[in-house]
């Protein structure tokens, strides 16, 4: 329960940083009506506003490509 509350706390700065006040209030009254779908969007998108879907394919192309160089080796 710690654990969540501590998560919910993190999130709510990243998102109160980037997103307006009602967008933040939204957020947290989804995420204690345990709409944990909602809550997964929410941080995809921020997520991806911050990064850019760019930088999120590249790092996942970058660590496929990883595995594959281990997986020949192995």
């Amino acid at each position: 329960m710690v654990k969540v509350l501590i998560t919910a706390l993190v999130v709510l700065v990243s998102v109160a940083a980037i997103c307006s006040e009602d967008a933040a209030a939204n957020y947290l009254n989804r995420f204690f009506a345990q709409d944990f779908r909602a809550m997964y969007e929410m941080q995809d998108s921020t997520m991806r506003s911050v990064m850019g879907v760019n930088t999120l394919a590249g790092t996942y192309a970058t660590v496929k490509q990883q595995f594959g160089e281990v997986e020949e080796l192995l």
